[in-house]
């Protein structure tokens, strides 16, 4: 008892327990994390040889322990939320996207019945509040599933309908008119047509083949 009392902790293990502890400070955990490892492997075999000399067993295999969460645990958990975040926030954004076409097609469906009853184009509200209604008030409010929604009636028997996002990052931007075209923006977030094409798509929009 007496012997063990005698025996000094050895400072490498200590050092490598605070370099262990330091694993969460950013960027540079990896390199403590690094350091804790060599310094609390290099302790073990030094308080092996020297056992009746030295202390600290414990303090080294924690410095390792803590070492190896920030020198490799965290930055594989780093690495897996850098790959999948993105392609999951890139699922979130088709699937919006998706939803967003079939709304405009709702609103194609919607002119094409309403002209075969009144004759004319109708916009968002008409066709809302008609009796009874061709879309949903949602849609007829324009915004609904992350996307706001624009009917502008160019004439009797012309229109062209708009789908821009609404805080949606990545997302691209659509159009749509009477000759039931889909086109998408060339770039995300683009804004939304203001004048109704004859022929194909806005610029800087392409057809999109469903």
């Amino acid at each position: 008892m007496e012997q063990e009392q005698k025996k000094q902790t050895s400072k490498i293990a200590v050092a490598s327990l605070v370099l262990g502890c330091l694993f969460i400070v950013p960027f540079l955990g990896v390199i403590f994390g690094l350091a804790a490892i060599i310094l609390g492997l290099f302790s073990l075999v030094t308080l092996h040889r020297k056992k009746e000399f030295f202390k600290g067993k414990g303090l080294a295999i924690a410095g390792i322990i803590l070492g190896l969460v920030g020198a490799v645990i965290i930055p594989a958990i780093a690495f897996l939320a850098a790959v999948t975040i993105p392609n999951f926030m890139k699922a979130r954004v088709s699937t919006k996207e998706a939803v967003a076409i079939a709304n405009l097609d709702l609103i194609a469906i919607a002119q094409i019945q309403y002209r075969a009853v009144n004759s004319d184009c109708a916009t968002l509200a008409q066709l809302g509040s008609a009796s009874p209604p061709y879309i949903d008030s949602l849609l007829a409010s324009g915004t609904k599933d992350s996307y706001k929604y624009s009917v502008t009636v160019t004439s009797n028997t012309s229109f062209y309908a708009t789908a821009l996002p609404d805080n949606v990052a990545w997302a691209h931007t659509f159009y749509l008119d009477e000759d039931a075209i889909l086109c998408r923006s060339n770039m995300e977030e683009a804004p939304a047509p203001l004048f109704h094409v004859d022929i194909g798509c806005p610029p800087n929009f392409s057809e999109v083949l469903e």
